[in-house]
């Protein structure tokens, strides 16, 4: 920050209007497209809203269409210009348009109804269920119901039943047990980002 009575450099307060107004507006074509956030990728392009922004600082330098602190023109409308057709072109581009999104999370994936009973599967939810044993020590409700759904028990009422609970009791686990499950895998890409 600088000091009382120290005057800032021209170019650098000109930069830094100009790289809030093309956040904004970075922000909000992403959010557009469901990415809400400076650093949220827009699918299959590897580009999120302060990569765009950059890149267009970038470009309007080295083409020379702004020599910042020089008191030229506004730069906004043709940065502006610059970041909406790159925005385009994103979206247009084929990794884009054949990016896959990724539906719901493993412990999702293990009460949902639409879950295949295949015996791969089956040993693959085995396995899940054996590393998800850890996060769920400390509630063996939840890993009761786990275990249940991997038998084959899908209907809630059929769960409430077998655990001797109301339906409301397993909607109540469900619910604990999907924020565990998410949870523990939050912590385990957080410790692998360390």
């Amino acid at each position: 920050m600088s000091e009382p009575g120290e005057k800032l450099d021209p170019a650098w307060v000109e930069l830094e209007r100009l790289k809030i107004k093309l956040r904004g507006v970075a922000l909000r074509l992403f959010a557009e497209r469901g990415c809400f956030g400076d650093f949220v990728v827009l699918p299959g392009t590897s580009t999120c809203a302060a990569d765009l922004v950059g890149d267009t600082i970038g470009n309007l330098l080295i083409e020379g269409y702004w020599h910042p602190g020089t008191g030229g023109e506004d730069p906004f409308p043709i940065a502006y210009q610059m970041l909406y057709r790159d925005f385009l072109d994103l979206v247009k581009s084929s990794e884009h348009t054949k990016a896959v999104i990724m539906g719901p999370t493993d412990a999702e994936q293990l009460l949902s109804a639409s879950h295949s009973s295949s015996e791969q599967d089956r040993a693959e939810a085995q396995l899940r269920l054996e590393s998800y044993r850890r996060p769920l020590a400390n509630d063996p409700e939840a890993l009761e119901l786990l275990e249940l759904h991997l038998s084959g028990v899908e209907k809630r009422a059929d769960k409430a039943r077998a655990m001797k609970i109301t339906e409301q009791a397993v909607t109540n686990i469900q619910k604990r047990l999907v924020y565990k499950v998410h949870r523990w895998e939050q912590s385990f890409w957080d410790n692998k980002a360390q």
